[in-house]
């Protein structure tokens, strides 16, 4: 008995640190002793103490063909039981200093104390009942998958294979901007004078990028976990398509090189380029005559007129040939591996999209940074216009510390992503009503998640870009464009969640957006899910999936002014102007998280008698709860207990608040708040019944 409480004891050790579920402990064990864990656990510690990067165990100890399916399943579904394995495990712990667990055959401990022994049997026995449950859901997990796998998969007969590995590693190269180094123009270069004329070229280094290598090396950005992966065979092959107009000759030659380069050349089915009516004439002859002597199979599509990114994706996917569409923008960089992830994911289960892990191409020296330890994830905020966010707590657990996992993304940012050719038919393409560009990568992330597929961001994948500060493009039909691209998107898939949209985009009301009976029946036929599940199962945290308690305008007491959430959204300040009583950036809420907000931008208060400032909601409470004194209609700041106060300056003055934490006075006018709410704000909230209850301040 002594024995096996050793045993299952060490188990549970081996598998709290190093994050693995229990069918995998329990199978290695089978197989290979716990000897095997001991010196696995060593280095584990030893690399921890050192600062590197954890070990990680070859999934392939399990003798399943489908492994790389049965761990995404396993680590989504099969999450609760490990969780209540751990929950067992802490009430263990209590007793653990007093136990002394040994391989010693003469260690009496338990005979000794029989009290003790009775309550770690009761502990180990809960222990092993969930690692039990655990086992049974993973092999009920896999006959599901066996009974639901397709007669003729994807991918028949896969045979695992190391990475690629190409006859010809980068060599070592001296010179601007090679390994990804940045360029910096020094002030005494002669032709320094030119660099920032030349900026505004393409907004970005344009004298630094044509003294850059077209073909230059880069490091192999990969995590060990990454490098150690192994990829089935028989890949799909995939057709690249990359649109440009009045691109920098050395950017796009970049992005083509890199694509021939760090592609295995039996997975590249060819280069689909697609000019969207560009003016520039080194696009023309010179681009014709430098692709032909490339060695790759590269198509040029022109589009005789200005068609946007949308339309000229279309034209590129209605050329390509390969089972698989990669959209790449046209200023990017493939690293090292960057395309078997992508396409392998997409192998396993045809209804997935991925996006590899987009690094930043420094705009001012192009720099490549690979990013920092923790991947972003895409989200949007009550705007549903596409942002980055911190990966999202469910993935976090789900990701079980594994660099190389595949996380879920709520959206994407739409410049870089595969999916399955036919597949992308079937889900209905692009809607081509959405002219030029924005909103179109939100919509057709919501399109794939409540219609049944995944979206994911493959941690193993890099792709460098360009990220601009600005458009160096103009926008035929004006920047209103976007607003009528995401009403589109908000009219077809966000349910009642769409009047909380227009409070936020009041001038969206009237705004002629075309025929959206085509994407409806696009929904009706996919049998596509509500906008509601996909807040509850893929994104609990949105900024649109709140609980309002008060919303509008929100006005000081006896004056015409309201806050406003000025123009930038990462405004410091806030400012109060003359109230217009349109919703828009004068649409503030108090949320049940006791929240002052402003689509993503909360009131946070730091110290007594100090300014008020506004932040992105960190949802942590904090500095960014206020309590609300409904009688005296003041808003009390839970960590200061100041009241929120109207300096009574609305000048606008630069560095400075009109908004201050004082000590709370009832008698105040400055600290009498007000929601005012037109009619058509009343109208809006009215139809949002089950996350707004109305009240009045």
């Amino acid at each position: 008995m002594r024995r096996n409480k050793v045993t299952v004891v060490k188990c549970l050790i081996v598998m709290v640190l190093l994050g693995l579920t229990g069918e995998v402990v329990l199978s290695i064990y089978n197989k290979k002793g716990l000897g095997y864990f001991k010196t696995l656990i060593r280095n584990n510690l030893e690399s921890q103490s050192e600062g590197v990067e954890s070990p990680v165990l070859d999934w392939r100890d399990i003798n399943n063909p489908h492994i790389d399916i049965l761990k995404d399943k396993l680590k989504r579904g099969i999450i609760n039981e490990k969780q209540a394995a751990e929950d067992a495990l802490r009430k263990f712990k209590a007793h653990r200093e007093k136990i002394a667990v040994t391989d010693d055959d003469n260690n009496n401990f338990f005979d000794d104390y029989p009290e003790e022994s009775k309550k770690a049997d009761t502990s180990i026995g809960t222990i092993v009942k969930k690692l039990g449950e655990i086992y049974t859901g993973v092999q009920e997990l896999k006959t599901t998958l066996q009974s639901n796998y397709p007669t003729t998969p994807f991918i028949s007969n896969a045979t695992i294979i190391g990475m690629w590995n190409p006859e010809v590693t980068e060599p070592f190269r001296e010179g601007p901007g090679e390994r990804g180094e940045a360029y910096n123009i020094l002030d005494t270069d002669p032709e320094k004078p030119f660099e920032k004329e030349m900026y505004e070229t393409n907004k970005f280094n344009l004298l630094a990028s044509n003294r850059i290598s077209v073909n230059r090396t880069l490091p192999d950005y990969r995590s060990d976990a990454c490098k150690r992966k192994s990829y089935p065979a028989n890949l799909p092959k995939a057709s690249v398509v990359v649109v440009f107009h009045n691109e920098a000759f050395s950017t796009l030659c970049r992005t083509i090189h890199s694509i021939i380069n760090r592609s295995p050349h039996h997975l590249l089915s060819e280069i689909v380029l697609v000019d969207d009516a560009s003016t520039q004439d080194h696009l023309g002859k010179q681009l014709e005559e430098y692709i032909a002597n490339l060695g790759t199979v590269i198509h040029l599509v022109r589009l005789i007129n200005r068609s946007g990114l949308i339309q000229a994706r279309l034209a590129g996917a209605d050329r390509a040939v390969g089972p698989v569409l990669i959209f790449l923008d046209s200023h990017c960089e493939c690293t090292r591996g960057w395309l078997e992830p992508l396409l392998a994911e997409i192998a396993w289960d045809r209804k997935t999209v991925t996006t590899p892990d987009i690094n930043v191409i420094r705009e001012t020296n192009l720099a490549y940074r690979p990013g920092t330890r923790e991947p972003s994830a895409g989200g949007f905020g009550v705007n549903v216009i596409f942002t980055w966010i911190q990966l999202p707590l469910s993935e976090r657990s789900s990701m079980f510390n594994d660099r190389s996992y595949a996380f879920r993304t709520p959206t994407m940012a739409g410049g870089l992503f595969a999916i399955e050719k036919r597949y992308f038919e079937e889900i209905g393409t692009y809607d081509k009503e959405m002219k030029i560009w924005g909103g179109e990568n939100v919509e057709i992330s919501l399109r794939i998640w409540q219609c049944g597929g995944r979206l994911l961001t493959v941690t193993c994948s890099h792709v460098g870009h360009i990220f601009r500060k600005s458009t160096p493009y103009s926008w035929p039909g004006g920047t209103g464009i976007v607003t009528k691209n995401t009403k589109r998107s908000v009219e077809v898939w966000l349910d009642e969640y769409k009047y909380i949209w227009y409070l936020y985009n009041p001038s969206a009301y009237l705004m002629e957006v075309g025929d959206l009976t085509e994407r409806h029946l696009i929904r009706d036929r996919l049998q596509c899910k509500p906008f509601r599940w996909y807040l509850d199962n893929i994104w609990p945290e949105a900024p649109i999936n709140v609980y309002l308690d008060y919303a509008g305008a929100l006005k000081v007491d006896q004056s015409q002014l309201c806050f406003d959430g000025g123009g930038k959204t990462d405004s410091k300040f806030p400012t109060l102007k003359t109230c217009h009583n349109g919703g828009g950036r004068q649409f503030f809420a108090y949320t049940r998280a006791k929240e002052l907000t402003n689509d993503k931008m909360c009131l946070d208060g730091i110290k007594r008698n100090g300014s008020v400032t506004t932040t992105h909601c960190h949802h942590k409470k904090g500095n960014q709860e206020w309590r609300i004194n409904t009688e005296t209609r003041q808003f009390i700041h839970a960590v200061t207990h100041e009241c929120l106060t109207f300096t009574g300056d609305d000048s606008h003055k630069p560095l400075t608040s009109p908004l201050e934490l004082r000590p709370c006075d009832r008698n105040s006018a400055f600290q009498k708040w007000s929601f005012y709410q037109p009619q058509h704000i009343r109208t809006a909230l009215e139809r949002f019944t089950d996350r707004y209850t109305p009240q009045s301040l």
